[in-house]
């Protein structure tokens, strides 16, 4: 068993960096899908995407459902979208409030870290 620990390390090592790879490729396929005008888009999950953005807007935020593991899914990705998104006019549902959410949480944060300091 000698070098066991080393080789989990890098066993660690290759599953970060395809989580990252794969995080990656997913938020390449979002931002696509978020702003794709093409009814008849060949991009790969393109049209699967669009059903998931239709799904989460018409029934699960529409109606208030709060337990769907896909508009769950889906929030968290629209949240890393938006985290890394700089584009004035982003098609990308919910991206432009998530960036407003995100500007304000962290005034509040900055503003608490002046109060105490």
């Amino acid at each position: 068993m000698a070098g066991h620990g080393s080789g989990s390390g890098v066993v660690d090592d290759a599953a970060a960096d395809i989580t990252d790879r794969t995080l990656n490729t997913a938020l390449v396929a979002f931002s696509h899908a978020g702003s794709c005008l093409n009814p008849d888009c060949r991009v790969m999950d393109c049209h699967i995407l669009k059903a998931v953005f239709v799904h989460c807007r018409k029934y699960c935020y529409a109606v208030g459902h709060n337990n769907c593991t896909i508009c769950g899914d889906f929030i968290l990705i629209s949240g890393q979208h938006a985290r890394n998104c700089w584009a004035p006019q982003c098609r990308v549902a919910f991206c432009h409030r998530m960036r407003q959410d995100f500007v304000q949480e962290r005034q509040q944060y900055l503003h608490q870290g002046r109060r105490c300091g």
